[in-house]
């Protein structure tokens, strides 16, 4: 009924058929999820695997709600109200079901890293800090929601997400979300069908830039980068032991149709972090996983080049201008002349209070993540930020070869990383900070390693000595594996 009351509201907020019938697609999907998180032990759909786990009603309606507000949280066009995406009302349901079974069992401990919780203070620190200096004003409510994203989201997502299917499933709704993203962004460019002007409010199509189901054509481009080296991790796995026929073909299908969405988003900064994402993908991943990894690269990349080159020859119909604003034309050297006077504004104020900063009212005006961090919060919530992303990247590291995580998982977590490197490099030129997309790669990071920590370390004889003799009766001492 809860869900039902949400499509309704959101309909009701979208004033066009084409809106609504684009809000009742994007819910469907992650909605489709949802059913398969709660009876998929009984059955499959789609090929996607069976979801196993213990009877705990809390935490299946958790998952249920993170299944659907999580990929919802890619289609950011859909609001409940202005501040409020369509997922958000969900990723509170969840996160009161985790917290009430928290107070009734417990926590498992040392499934949290140390880092997560150090970000989230400093940058609380560091907010509070500067509404105590500037009074409450407008700082309070970007404080909140920032600290809010950074350290509950991920967290909310390792609590309900406690065993290898439930991440695939939860990184296949994002997936498919982003996907439908952009199939209705090349849709809305090709066939004119004023999808942007419904959902919201501006025309974008006329510049020959995309939204899709997104706010902005530059988190279109984001959302599409970042999902890349996922899809391409889930393509190029092995799929035997879990029978998922055709996996690799759908998912390269997948990647072409995101990596086109980054090129008719016409984000700079997108392609940019795309780049860098398909550069790092296969550096982070092991040696044995390296190469199907490179080769579902290539074939992506030659994909999506050869969509745009047939759309050109026969239809030129989207109109694609990437080209032309990485070449500086003219509506790029307007939002750069825009870029520098607010790299400059923000570089003054960091540098007039370098501790605490200007406030949280102020961190998406510099279209730089980095001077927007100083600009708000100063050192402190530069070392907040620093601290997350070094550890959400140290942890994608050691998880590319740890043995304690399911073989299935063990190409998902770099690819994870390097999704997680897509938006550190776009946000270079790009103001995206507290979005709840940005901080899905972390939740299933956190997952994973949850994984490794909940499998106790397996005891290996070590191996006989090749020369020389033992006393009768004596045993080499057991090496640990996993610890």
């Amino acid at each position: 009924m809860g869900l039902a009351l949400l499509v309704g509201f959101g309909c009701a907020r979208v004033q066009t058929t084409t809106g609504r019938v684009a809000l009742l697609v994007a819910l469907g999907l992650p909605m489709t999820a949802a059913a398969l998180a709660s009876r998929a032990d009984r059955f499959r759909v789609l090929g996607l695997p069976r979801v196993s786990g213990a009877r705990d009603p809390l935490g299946r309606f958790a998952f249920a709600c993170l299944a659907v507000g999580v990929p919802l949280s890619a289609a950011n066009a859909l609001r409940v109200t202005k501040n409020m995406t369509l997922g958000d009302p969900l990723l509170v349901f969840a996160g009161a079901a985790l917290a009430f079974r928290w107070l009734r069992a417990g926590h498992p401990r040392g499934v949290v890293p140390r880092w997560l919780p150090l970000a989230a203070g400093l940058l609380l620190a560091a907010g509070l800090l500067a509404v105590f200096r500037t009074g409450l004003g407008s700082n309070l409510g970007p404080t909140l929601q920032f600290v809010g994203v950074l350290g509950v989201m991920p967290l909310i997502i390792l609590l309900a997400v406690d065993n290898a299917q439930r991440i695939t499933l939860l990184l296949e709704g994002w997936v498919l979300v982003a996907v439908a993203s952009c199939a209705a962004g090349i849709a809305d460019l090709v066939l004119k069908l004023g999808l942007d002007r419904s959902l919201t409010g501006a025309s974008y199509v006329v510049g020959h830039r995309a939204t899709g189901l997104t706010v902005h054509p530059n988190h279109l481009g984001i959302t599409a980068a970042m999902a890349v080296p996922v899809v391409i991790a889930l393509a190029s796995r092995s799929n035997r032991k879990m029978g998922l026929s055709g996996l690799g073909a759908r998912h390269s299908c997948y990647a072409v149709i995101l990596i086109v969405g980054v090129l008719v988003s016409g984000s700079r900064a997108a392609v940019l972090g795309l780049v860098a994402g398909l550069v790092i993908t296969p550096l982070l991943q092991t040696r044995r996983q390296r190469s199907p990894v490179a080769l579902g690269l290539v074939v992506a990349v030659l994909g999506a080049l050869a969509f745009v080159a047939l759309e050109s020859t026969y239809a030129s119909r989207l109109g694609l201008v990437i080209g032309e604003r990485l070449s500086g034309d003219a509506t790029a050297t307007a939002s750069d002349a825009v870029r520098t006077q607010a790299h400059a504004s923000a570089l003054q104020e960091a540098l007039a209070h370098p501790l605490v900063g200007q406030g949280f009212s102020v961190v998406r005006d510099a279209h730089d993540i980095y001077l927007q961090l100083a600009q708000a919060g100063g050192l402190l919530a530069l070392a907040a930020f620093a601290s997350f992303a070094i550890g959400a990247l140290a942890a994608a590291r050691r998880l590319a070869g740890d043995s304690r995580i399911p073989s299935t998982m063990s190409n998902l977590a770099p690819a994870l990383g390097a999704s997680l490197v897509v938006w550190l490099s776009s946000g270079a030129a790009g103001n995206e900070l507290y979005d709840r997309y940005l901080y899905i790669p972390v939740g299933g990071l956190l997952a994973i390693r949850a994984l490794a920590v909940r499998t106790p370390a397996r005891a290996v004889p070590a191996p006989a000595p090749s020369f020389g003799h033992s006393d009768e009766g004596t045993q080499a001492p057991a090496v640990l594996v996993g610890a």
